[in-house]
């Protein structure tokens, strides 16, 4: 599902130094969490709303954590900062913001955000525009009672930094490390927002968002397979190096050659070096399974093994 934002220039909120006493059931759940991965960070940084939304405040999230994530060497994931919303599931069970809801039942929207920035070298402290971002979104879920899911692509039209950055767009994933928490008050699922460039946004708007999501996972240039965010990365290095962007563009655009109604097979997936995409024309009861590619991982290179078209009725 696509969802459109017309951004506003977002401030940045001050980070404190601690999280506050966890008082509160629904927030001492996520908490927990949170230190399952982090152990020796009991007490990161975190941007707070200045006056909170039960209270009239414009933010909805109460709270959004930083941490310092260390990556994994083994699977080329770079050292990064992690940003956890808190605010979109039921932190009080009070019914304070969301209707007070059961543990067999999502809390309040069902979902968190999070958020992976790839450091910079010199940074000592996490940036703190990836939080007044996930504000954004989360405002935008509250407003429109539209939850976000894995495979949504955001079209945002400017970069998430306010910078000169190509990454102005965004998909949405589940969090490689939280995944689902169970509070007093429902199941939370962390999903995690992934920047993405314009040609990702066009092959996730022609095709679906899972599959350009797995693309990205299996390139570490493109964020690896914890979909870790690098503003400073200058092209579409998944779709460049593992498919090609102007065949899989032309792959894409088939559907329009035979019939409207052809669409890629959602179920197209990764299996070890070799992809093939399908098209299944709905009202015609044709499939065509074609272009298989190899990609050399010694020198990187895009070798067409074979392309195939097998039409029939």
């Amino acid at each position: 599902m696509e969802q459109k934002f017309n951004p506003a220039p977002r401030p940045l909120l001050p980070p404190i130094a601690a999280i506050p006493p966890g008082t509160f059931p629904g927030l001492e759940s996520l908490y927990k969490a949170c230190r399952q991965i982090y152990p020796d960070q009991p007490n990161p940084l975190q941007v707070t709303a200045v006056v909170k939304f039960w209270l009239g405040g414009p933010d909805p999230l109460d709270y959004v954590s930083m941490y310092l994530n260390p990556g994994n060497p083994e699977l080329q994931v770079d050292p990064h900062w992690h940003y956890i919303s808190f605010g979109l599931s039921d932190l009080h069970g009070d019914g304070r913001v969301h209707q007070v809801s059961r543990a067999d039942t999502p809390s309040g929207f069902g979902f968190e955000l999070t958020f992976r920035l790839k450091k910079e070298p010199q940074e000592t402290a996490p940036p703190t525009w990836p939080a007044a971002l996930m504000q954004a979104l989360a405002k935008y879920v509250f407003l429109s009672e539209n939850s976000l899911f894995p495979g949504d692509h955001v079209s945002w039209h400017c970069p998430l930094d306010n910078s000169e950055s190509r990454i102005q767009h965004m998909l949405m994933t589940e969090d490689p490390q939280l995944k689902t928490v169970s509070t007093p008050y429902g199941s939370v699922t962390f999903i995690q927002v992934v920047g993405i460039c314009e040609e990702e946004l066009r092959a996730a708007q022609g095709w679906n968002g899972q599959g350009v999501m797995e693309l990205l996972t299996t390139v570490s240039g493109a964020g690896g397979p914890w979909a870790v965010t690098d503003m400073r990365r200058g092209e579409s290095v998944a779709l460049a190096n593992v498919v090609g962007w102007d065949i899989f563009n032309s792959l894409i655009h088939l559907e329009d050659v035979y019939n409207p109604a052809h669409r890629l097979s959602e179920g197209s997936a990764i299996n070890g070096r070799y992809r093939c995409l399908s098209v299944v024309t709905e009202n015609m009861g044709l499939a065509a399974d074609y272009a298989y590619y190899i990609l050399d991982q010694q020198e990187k290179k895009l070798n067409l093994e074979q392309v195939t078209y097998n039409l029939g009725v």
